[in-house]
């Protein structure tokens, strides 16, 4: 007569436990919200948007970058399809929330912007995009 054993395996409570885990992650990230990534997202796509701006500048187009309270766009032969919506964060040069950059052919910065600048992202976790004299684009 064989005793019959009750109970789970080693293997089963294992992968409950991970499952378990997985689940806590995702809910706690919903939990936080997608406020606290959103300057993020706005410093990454403002650096991108500046990098097509270069590209079209050291290529010989006449484009220009515009900034409104509300959205980021490139005009001009390099303007894309869509701009990108600010929604949760905010972007300053110099304290203003609506200005336009230019590059010259070199890909340097003209005016506001002549001799380098640093543009600021407001939200969750501040940001700062710098464009160098030389035109060099980063985030800090």
């Amino acid at each position: 007569m064989t005793a019959r054993q009750y109970g789970f395996t080693l293997v089963e409570l294992v992968t409950i436990i991970m499952l378990v885990a997985i689940l806590g992650l995702y809910a706690l990230s919903r939990f936080l919200g997608p406020s606290q990534f959103a300057t993020f997202a706005t410093r990454d796509a403002l650096v991108g948007e500046l990098r097509r701006l270069q590209q079209g500048a050291l290529a010989g187009q006449s484009c220009t970058l515009s900034v409104t309270p509300t959205q980021i766009s490139l005009t001009g032969p390099c303007a894309g399809e869509n701009p990108y919506a600010l929604d949760r964060a905010s972007v300053t040069l110099a304290g203003s929330s609506t200005f336009s950059l230019s590059l010259d052919g070199l890909g340097r910065p003209l005016a506001p912007c002549n001799g380098g600048c640093d543009i600021a992202i407001e939200g969750e976790s501040p940001q700062t995009v710098r464009i160098e004299s030389e035109g060099y684009i980063h985030g800090l």
